[in-house]
């Protein structure tokens, strides 16, 4: 199973693609899937933002999706405020 670090790579490279996923919850509206090389769904997700990728099954459900918190909405204070305390899953900007 590849990790996130490598899922990010491969879509920064443009051997994944993505697309909108469907859904009730409100999630969906930050969220778009990750396809592989043969067009399958991986059990990733990324920030429509900025690309942050997350793991997401129906298994772990999306609460954790909910709770993500993109560093490009944050202020610079808020940012490192948030990396200080590690309250956020914040990315890395590449």
């Amino acid at each position: 199973m590849a990790s996130g670090a490598d899922v990010q790579e491969k879509l920064k490279k443009g051997y994944y693609s993505v697309k909108e996923r469907a859904g009730k919850s409100e999630v969906w509206k930050k969220f778009v899937s990750i396809i592989d090389e043969d067009g399958k769904e991986l059990p990733f997700v990324a920030c429509k933002e900025c690309m942050q990728v997350l793991a997401y099954t129906t298994k772990i459900g999306n609460s954790h999706l909910n709770r993500y918190v993109c560093f490009i909405y944050l202020s610079f204070e808020k940012f490192i405020f948030a990396c200080l305390i590690n309250q956020y899953s914040v990315a890395y900007m590449y």
